[in-house]
């Protein structure tokens, strides 16, 4: 007999099959609920319980006082969150019996005090150790973030206050397979000085996230009650010269353990592309579309065409592969160059490379292997190809693909996929007008340079990374400089800070005891308990991830690159559980990064009931800009940064949706909300509060406003928006501005007219041939646009 829909440790299953975040499903919680309910019932029914009433508390069951002797109730929370059985011991009112309890009561201290969880006995190298009784009894409750498979984790060393280490811990990885018989050390995850941790004050029940910085991603979360962890002396859970020592063979238990994403997935380009279409692209040649070779999609592991010519494409034709040809017979390959605007229609390839011209020799039996080609007619231009000799077919036969009369050949009509390609501008590592940003991402300290062109003869660089208060991933800064080699740049800065972009919030608990007196500060972002960057910390970051050009990145990348992508989280606690600590709220944050454009989508998810009552979305620092204008805000105006103003109420100005920056020096900069996703439509904002208002030092878009907006556990609230750079030179003319910018993954024009005129919008040059609206971008790279009088335009660019 089937009792269950769905299991639970599948309805709650932090990633799905494929390693991807995923969030529970209400309905299915609800189903999976009532089934519970039907099964305690079932199985009430056969011990003998049969109540004749039920009630929410103990106040409940006063309505059944005077009932006649041996009438049960059953209360379902006592008061500590056990259920229990009551019954009428006379006819006397009130009489009734002790509680006979059901259930546990459901939190971490009454369920897990005392008790070897959240830690797991088991043999270590042929022993099991007792464990440490300070341990059991404090520790409540602890998650790994960011586990891997096949590995147990253990929390070696707690400093319990120590004048040495104060409150760290530093926990380390075990291979499961080998642990139980085994005596190796283990990898630390965190080690003790690495990481500082937060101070464990307050209390005495306390949750603290310390996240590692050796293992991007991983993080341990650690409940504890300061209570009966003993006198200030560290905790020693590992001693690997002792065996006999207490909790030497303990584990964290694998229950405790949440598996990261990028563990699900392996990171090497042989397990990642053997098999796959990358880095070739399937595509149409002449009307023809070939279906793949598998000795190309099984050997081809990674590729690199450097120095790139805009506007061309470039295929492997054809490999050699130790044949005699013409009387050669080492590893030549044939290089072919198109023109991409033609390529689906006529396909007409030069080769830039022959099989007889100089080509590097393939290591038979060496295994995966880098190989770079120059082809002789394209000075400059070289191409990097990884591959996996052991699936070549045998030596001396040739892979034939598109090099050939014959359009039926496998791979015919198929490229290198031009995600592999850095343009010829950027040879000498400068950026470029035409192609993909430079690149440097960290992943182990979770940093992030990206530089593209900032207009002809300028390039931005823009910094992310942890900053402020908070130590929350968020942008560092923007600079500026003249365009040419990258390592020789010199940069001016826009904007160098710690404040937040990415936004706090003012938000409380209900379900926390509110103090009249409490100040109802802003927490998270750059906001400490003081309601500004001082005191302690009001959040901290829980998740971050990062792919490239969508390859999950793994380890420190720098290249080139057309689209970055950062997923993290972070954990946020109200203004009135600060103090005690405890996290309500959490934000689900996905940045998209392309030339010119930050994308940003939000998800504010709420951890227990609680009321939002300020959330201003993204924010703006006016740094290095003299003038702000709003599109579609209820003036048509431009004025200096430093007045305090806004574009207008909600009633007056519904379409406001962007706050633009100018500078004769640094050109534009804008923040935008996309008005037709979900909050971003005003849904939490008071008719009378602006859409977009500022400060001497901020632009702010408001999500809510004056409308407090009640929020019970795993209830969320979404908005869309982002920021987007343009060089002075972008308008001419009467224009006031011009915005190009990427949402929801397509490009968009944005421009305005604060008065009637005309002007000049001029665009990066691999926008030729696209439309905007009805208007072709011509062969100079601009389009003329004109107005009648005020008028604000947002157009898909195809």
């Amino acid at each position: 007999m089937t009792l269950w829909t769905k299991r639970g440790v599948d309805i709650f299953a932090p990633t799905d099959a494929a390693g991807n975040l995923r969030k529970v499903v209400n309905g299915e919680v609800q189903v999976w609920s009532r089934e519970v309910e039907s099964a305690i019932d079932a199985a009430a029914d056969y011990v003998g319980v049969h109540p004749d009433a039920q009630v929410d508390d103990l106040a409940g069951r006063a309505i059944y006082d005077d009932e006649a002797e041996g009438f049960s109730v059953v209360v379902s929370n006592v008061g500590d969150g056990r259920a229990a059985l009551y019954t009428k011991k006379s006819n006397s009112s009130a009489d009734w019996s002790a509680p006979a309890y059901l259930t546990n009561a459901g939190d971490a201290q009454t369920i897990n005090s005392g008790r070897a969880f959240p830690l797991k006995s088991i043999s270590r190298n042929g022993v099991i150790s007792s464990g440490k009784a300070e341990a059991v009894e404090a520790l409540l409750d602890v998650k790994i973030y960011g586990a891997r498979n096949g590995r147990y984790y253990r929390i070696e060393y707690y400093g319990n206050g120590d004048a040495t280490y104060g409150f760290q811990v530093s926990v380390s990885e075990y291979d499961a397979a080998s642990y139980s018989s085994a005596p190796t050390a283990g990898t630390p995850i965190i080690a003790l000085g690495d990481v500082p941790a937060p101070a464990i004050d307050g209390g005495p029940i306390v949750t603290r996230l310390i996240r590692s910085k050796k293992f991007p991603g991983m993080a341990i979360e650690i409940t504890i009650d300061r209570s009966k962890a003993g006198e200030i002396v560290p905790w020693q859970l590992s001693n690997a010269g002792s065996p006999g020592a207490d909790s030497y063979s303990w584990i964290i238990d694998p229950s405790c353990y949440v598996l990261a994403p990028w563990t699900l997935r392996p990171l090497d380009t042989r397990t990642i592309n053997s098999g796959r279409d990358f880095p070739l692209l399937a595509a149409t040649r002449a009307g023809v579309t070939s279906i793949a070779n598998a000795f190309f999609n099984g050997t081809f592991l990674d590729c690199k065409v450097r120095g790139a010519i805009p506007g061309k494409y470039y295929q492997i034709g054809y490999m050699q592969n130790g044949a005699t040809l013409g009387g050669d017979s080492d590893d030549g390959v044939v290089i072919q160059e198109f023109d991409a605007a033609d390529y689906a229609s006529t396909g007409t390839p030069t080769v830039i490379q022959f099989y007889n011209d100089p080509a590097p020799t393939v290591n038979r039996g060496g295994g995966v292997q880098s190989l770079v080609y120059e082809p002789p007619a394209r000075p400059g231009l070289t191409i990097e190809l990884v591959l996996d000799d052991a699936l070549l077919p045998p030596q001396g036969t040739p892979v034939i693909g598109g090099y050939h009369a014959n359009n039926g050949f496998a791979a015919w009509s198929w490229i290198i996929d031009p995600i592999c390609y850095e343009y010829a501008a950027e040879a000498g590592n400068s950026a470029s007008v035409y192609g993909p940003m430079r690149v440097q991402i960290d992943p182990l300290n979770e940093t992030a340079s990206l530089i593209w062109s900032h207009g002809d003869d300028e390039m931005l660089r823009l910094r992310l990374g942890h900053v402020g208060k908070n130590d929350l991933f968020n942008i560092a800064g923007y600079d500026r400089a003249s365009t040419g080699p990258i390592p020789s740049a010199v940069w001016s800065a826009i904007v160098d800070t710690e404040t937040d972009f990415f936004p706090p919030l003012i938000f409380h608990s209900t379900e926390a005891v509110v103090d009249e007196g409490a100040v109802q500060i802003y927490t998270g972002g750059n906001h400490g308990s003081d309601g500004n960057s001082g005191g302690s910390i009001t959040a901290s970051p829980l998740s971050w991830s990062c792919e490239i050009d969508g390859r999950a990145l793994g380890e420190y990348f720098e290249g080139a690159a057309q689209r970055v992508v950062f997923r993290f989280t972070n954990q946020v606690m109200a203004w009135n559980t600060w103090s005690l600590p405890r996290y309500a709220l959490r934000q689900h944050f996905t940045v998209i990064v392309t030339p010119g454009s930050l994308e940003f989508w939000a998800e504010v998810e709420a951890l227990e009931n609680i009321t939002v009552q300020t959330d201003n979305g993204l924010q703006l620092l006016k740094n290095g800009y003299e003038t702000v204008a709003f599109y579609e805000g209820d003036t048509a105006v431009r004025r200096p940064i430093a007045d305090d103003w806004n574009a207008g109420p909600r009633s007056a100005a519904p379409n406001a949706w962007a706050g633009v920056l100018a500078s004769p020096t640094n050109g534009y900069m804008a923040s935008w909300m996309d008005r037709a996703y979900e909050a971003g439509d005003g849904r939490n904002l008071d008719p009378e509060s602006p859409f977009i208002r500022t400060t001497p030092g901020k632009i702010y878009h408001a999500i809510v406003a004056a409308h407090a907006t009640p929020m019970a556990p795993g209830a969320f609230y979404r908005y869309h928006g982002g920021y987007t750079w343009a060089p002075k030179t972008i308008v001419s003319g009467d224009l006031d501005s011009a915005l190009l910018f990427m949402k929801s993954d397509k490009p968009h024009l944005a421009y305005a007219f604060l008065a009637a005129g005309s002007g000049t919008i001029m665009l990066p040059r691999d926008f030729v041939g696209k439309a905007v609206g009805s208007q072709v971008i011509s062969a100079t790279n601009k389009i003329d646009v004109s107005a009648p009088g005020t008028d604000y335009a947002d157009e898909a660019i195809t």
